[in-house]
């Protein structure tokens, strides 16, 4: 099981809820257990494992396991045997020896179809699913040809152990600079950065970093720090560099500049940006409409006019850093 949202929220309530019943009222967890394992439904089948898993019925357990190949893959994204490896390691030291050489029987010919597929430039993942489930048996009650067997992936998977889900990072896109550097920052420095983000980035996984959008907050906020400045410098951009930078400035420096100075910036923001700026511009005006001047209305009466007015929306609003998990 895995992902995020309600639903694996949901499961993973159920699932503690499951395992607390299972201790403080085992009763109450059998009858659960028969309503949950005849279920086809794999999100049912996990919860069965969890639950047996946990519950001192080895017997049944195992005999549940063995009774549909699917519950020898019950488990999380990151790991999708690991419930039914944790069920194994907790069920093989008290099981009956008869039970044991059973599961030991079915978990040596245990070789699911998509191991037979091996994709070009890969190594064989042959048998990589027996060993993760066969090396959960109980080291004193592994059988001669189980450990034979486990002796062999061991060779194979030289440094490579079953491993249990990972858990979940979480962390914000922060900017690609640094709120520090932004201040020391020449205009120089600044198209360079600008100019270079602007450009697909390699894809890095942790710690996440931001490229275009998150650059546009961090040139926004120095820009509502330096009005001035960042006003003369969003002159200087042009149809090449992405609207997100030269919407952030305008903005930024809408509240700091008097009418006539919005106004060349405004007009300066359409000719880049035509349509595009729409958003930008009426947003600042709705912020400061003691700005708004007669110049200003041929741009603003085009808005209006504007047969695909949707594409506008290609202009993104700034935006809180995007969440990671």
């Amino acid at each position: 099981m895995g992902g995020h949202g309600v639903d694996a929220a949901l499961l993973t309530a159920l699932d503690t809820a499951l395992r607390s019943l299972a201790a403080n009222s085992p009763a109450a967890a059998a009858d659960a257990l028969q309503q949950l394992t005849p279920s086809p439904v794999q999100e049912l089948r996990f919860l069965a494992c969890r639950v047996y898993a946990v519950m001192n019925q080895a017997d049944e357990a195992i005999a549940w396991l063995l009774n549909d190949e699917r519950n020898l893959r019950l488990g999380w994204l990151s790991s999708a045997r690991w419930a039914s490896r944790e069920l194994i390691e907790a069920t093989t030291p008290h099981c009956s020896d008869e039970t044991l050489e059973r599961l030991t029987a079915m978990l040596l010919d245990y070789y699911p179809a998509w191991e037979h597929r091996r994709q070009k430039g890969q190594h064989s993942a042959w048998g990589w699913s027996q060993y993760e489930l066969l090396s959960a048996i109980c080291p004193s009650r592994r059988s001669d040809a189980g450990c034979r067997r486990l002796a062999e992936w061991e060779r194979k998977f030289p440094g490579q152990v079953p491993s249990p889900p990972t858990p979940i990072q979480t962390g914000f896109v922060g900017s690609p600079i640094s709120d520090h550097a932004a201040r020391h920052m020449t205009n120089e420095q600044w198209h360079r950065a600008l100019n270079m983000y602007a450009k697909p980035q390699a894809e890095r996984f942790w710690p996440p970093q931001g490229g275009v959008h998150e650059l546009a907050q961090t040139l926004g906020s120095r820009a509502e720090q330096e009005p001035e400045r960042f006003t003369d410098f969003a002159f200087t951009l042009g149809p090449d560099a992405p609207a997100t930078y030269l919407c952030a400035i305008v903005g930024a420096v809408t509240p700091h500049l008097d009418a006539d100075r919005w106004e060349q910036l405004a007009l300066h923001t359409h000719q880049i940006l035509g349509p595009a700026a729409a958003p930008t511009i009426c947003r600042a005006l709705q912020s400061a409409p003691q700005n708004f001047t007669a110049a200003s209305l041929p741009a603003l009466d085009s808005y209006t006019t504007d047969p695909h007015p949707s594409r506008t929306s290609a202009t993104p609003m700034p935006r809180e850093p995007e969440r990671i998990c």
